[in-house]
């Protein structure tokens, strides 16, 4: 049968046909796609800026995109080195949850010295407070915007508590203890017991909520950041949304060491108008060791700066000295802090350190770094040491020696550790 088909071909056409398919063999191309997968034994017909049209090794005519195309191999060339193996796609969520012993703003504790306010201890290095914080990152789809949302909680000492042990009206009211005692001596009731009782003070530590609009971008002259940082504060007094817009740059070289600038401009009216104006400039750098691997080690110097530390006072010097060492093993990370306030002149004030509402500790002095210790004002005691001063100092000295008494240097150094775990989705 073969044979008779064979007899009936033309010679010319068998010739043609011979040559065709000779001819697509010795020029045949291999192509590699970014599938991983190879079209063998075909020849490229044309092209253009997009495409291939291509002969296949059975004779038919396809089109491929150029985009979805590795690399062609022409017959006797080298195999293609293969392809690199595909990035991991970018999270659009970061959430992590840290527990630490106190935080702190612009060299400001949020946490740790209203701890130690409402339980009347002493101001000390090394905060006793619990907080847990819960932070998420939104990556929006419009590259370099992101959205960070903090919640700042203390775990400890959040209901209020009565800390002077009066009988008063109203919390923080004056002392009427000694009208209590009159009428017990007397035994005649002129108050009504459900107005003069002992009160608790609104001093319970409570929580923050952070939000952090920023947009990034990357130069030829370095790294720009710019947006709004805002903080809701809901502890009483301070019950008050603080607001900044917020200008970055990251220096173009020494890139190994993340120098970064950041200025943030206070543009809120809060607390009468108190801050309005002010910024406060940060300068950051750090070093990752081990970068890429599983454990690894990041220490960081940052250090702010702040211009007026309120319209009242209208202080101007270095904030602090902040050094941390952050050790990450996968998604956990331990961060040890040491916050240094080199001026304490900029804290020495009745609004980072209020001053006791018995009027008994007064800091007369805003310059000398030293306030009132919340654990030489109230209790038994301390109304005995306030006594035997007033009975027994001259006059002129009293004040003088009750002051020296009841306050204590703003602490310089002070400590802060965290713990916490980083996910990505």
């Amino acid at each position: 049968m073969i044979s008779l088909y064979y007899e009936k071909m033309n010679s010319k056409n068998f010739i043609i046909l011979f040559s065709f398919l000779f001819s697509i063999f010795l020029n045949s191309e291999t192509i590699h796609l970014k599938t991983g997968k190879k079209l063998e034994n075909v020849k490229i017909e044309k092209e253009d800026e997009t495409r291939y049209i291509i002969t296949t090794e059975d004779g038919l005519l396809a089109s491929l995109d150029k985009e979805k195309i590795h690399a062609v191999q022409k017959e006797g060339e080298k195999e293609p080195p293969p392809l690199p193996p595909p990035p991991k796609p970018k999270p659009e969520f970061i959430f992590s949850q840290i527990v630490g012993n106190d935080y702190f703003a612009f060299g400001s504790s949020l946490f740790g010295e209203r701890y130690d306010r409402r339980n009347s201890e002493s101001y000390n290095n090394l905060p006793k407070s619990l907080v847990l914080a819960n932070v998420l990152n939104i990556f929006t789809p419009i590259e370099g915007l992101k959205l960070s949302l903090i919640t700042a909680s203390s775990v400890t000492s959040r209901s209020n508590k009565d800390v002077d042990g009066w009988f008063q009206t109203t919390p923080g009211g004056q002392n009427q203890n000694q009208l209590v005692v009159n009428e017990i001596n007397s035994g005649r009731l002129t108050n009504d017991p459900n107005a003069l009782k002992r009160q608790k003070e609104r001093n319970g530590v409570k929580d923050y909520v952070l939000f952090n609009l920023s947009y990034d971008w990357n130069t030829k002259a370095g790294g720009f950041t710019t947006g709004i940082f805002m903080i809701n504060s809901l502890m009483y007094p301070n019950n008050a949304v603080v607001g900044n817009y917020f200008v970055g740059y990251k220096f173009p070289f020494l890139t190994m060491f993340n120098p970064t600038v950041t200025s943030y401009f206070r543009f809120t009216s809060e607390s009468a108008g108190i801050n309005q104006g002010n910024s406060h400039h940060r300068f950051s750098i750090s070093y990752e060791f081990f970068k890429g691997q599983s454990f690894r080690i990041v220490p960081e110097i940052q250090s702010g700066y702040q211009y007026m530390n309120n319209n009242i006072d209208r202080k101007i010097g270095v904030t602090d000295i902040s050094t941390s060492v952050r050790f990450i093993y996968k998604l956990f990370a331990f961060t040890v802090t040491d916050v240094y306030r080199p001026n304490l002149y900029m804290f020495d004030n009745v609004r980072s350190y209020p001053n006791s509402s018995s009027g008994y500790a007064v800091d007369t002095n805003s310059n000398d770094g030293r306030t009132v210790d919340p654990s030489r004002v109230y209790g038994t005691y301390n109304n005995f040491v306030r006594d035997y001063i007033q009975s027994n100092v001259p006059a002129p000295y009293q004040n003088l020696v009750l002051e020296n008494y009841q306050s204590q240097k703003i602490p310089q150094h002070i400590f802060t550790f965290s713990l916490g775990y980083t996910l990505r989705f």
